[in-house]
């Protein structure tokens, strides 16, 4: 509503001071504006939220493209337990195995033990 009025109406310097002067006095001026910091905090933590479960989705599909690229392999249980996976550390480092790993049971190898763990 305060933009709507700052947009649409061309006050001198001394009617806008004495405008805000008014809304500043205001309590339901000063509760929207709070709601709107609440409003604009739960917003930006949401995005927050959104890249975070994307990079980690996009992780988990890398190592499963990759295991299966590299050793033609696609091992239900392995992939289950990927998806999974919440850590994004823990993605990157099954990712850098199966690029050294020379075959699929040294992976699985690796992957057991770092899954353990």
């Amino acid at each position: 509503m305060v933009s709507l009025v700052d947009h649409s109406l061309k006050l001198t310097k001394k009617e806008e001071r004495m405008y805000h002067k008014l809304i500043q006095k205001d309590l339901q001026y000063k509760e929207a504006q709070m709601l709107q910091s609440i409003e604009q905090l739960g917003i930006e933590k949401g995005v927050k939220i959104g890249i975070k479960k994307g990079l980690i989705t996009d992780a988990r599909e890398m190592v499963v493209c990759a295991m299966q690229t590299k050793y033609n392999n696609d091992s239900q249980v392995i992939c289950n337990i990927i998806q999974d996976i919440k850590d994004r550390d823990i993605l990157r480092n099954l990712l850098k195995e199966v690029i050294l790993c020379e075959d699929f049971v040294h992976f699985k190898h690796k992957f057991d033990n770092m899954y353990k763990s």
